[in-house]
């Protein structure tokens, strides 16, 4: 009887965007879900984080965080980021890349799907539900406290409420997976005889991505 493959906790890596790097300025970005960017000669490699900003005619994308799905050498997609009503884009623009910190003090994860709204509608020929969007859902991750740069980074998107991405590589080549959104809760506890512990919420804006 075959077993399905185990993936062990032990040598994952947890990473949080920590900075942006130099800006590469882009001549278009198509109304498309997903967007598309044209970016000539970006050497962005293929599932990237990036982030918009300075667009103009779509002001919409300016400062959302997206992965990069690489088309070629002059343009990528950028998923998650549906710009298909969006204003139509005119000029300017620039990207960034994000530059991760990574964190050996990473204890637990724990990640939702979030729920679809339902709305029951009775009628005198029966009831009918009708399902809205669905929620892309929320992540927590519990650490050992300690000053650390991952550490501050949740804390500054929390207090800037700004995007963020978490992202975490399993190991033995299993996958990437990368969680986009907004740090809504810092947590920190001890006791005595023990050590101080942390946790933090990430409240998704979009789907996370399997790399």
């Amino acid at each position: 009887m075959s077993q399905g493959q185990r993936i062990k906790f032990f040598g994952t890596t947890f990473a949080v965007v920590t900075a942006w790097g130099s800006a590469n300025a882009l001549t278009s970005i198509s109304n498309a879900n997903p967007a598309v960017v044209t970016d000539t000669a970006h050497a962005i490699p293929d599932g990237s984080v990036v982030k918009i900003s300075g667009a103009l005619g779509m002001e919409e994308i300016n400062d959302q965080i997206a992965v990069v799905d690489v088309v070629d050498a002059n343009s990528y997609r950028l998923l998650g980021i549906d710009s298909t009503n969006y204003g139509v884009y005119t000029s300017g623009g620039s990207v960034q890349v994000a530059t991760f910190s990574n964190s050996c003090e990473v204890t637990g994860y724990t990640g939702d799907s979030g729920t679809t709204t339902e709305t029951e509608t009775e009628t005198n020929c029966g009831k009918a539900i009708d399902f809205g969007s669905p929620d892309p859902g929320s992540v927590s991750i519990q650490y050992n406290h300690a000053p650390t740069d991952f550490q501050e980074a949740l804390e500054a998107s929390r207090r800037a409420v700004s995007l963020t991405a978490l992202k975490i590589t399993l190991p033995n080549n299993k996958g990437v997976m990368v969680d986009v959104g907004t740090v809504t809760q810092v947590g920190r506890s001890a006791s005595a005889g023990g050590m101080w512990s942390g946790s933090a919420t990430l409240r998704r804006v979009t789907d996370r991505f399997d790399l």
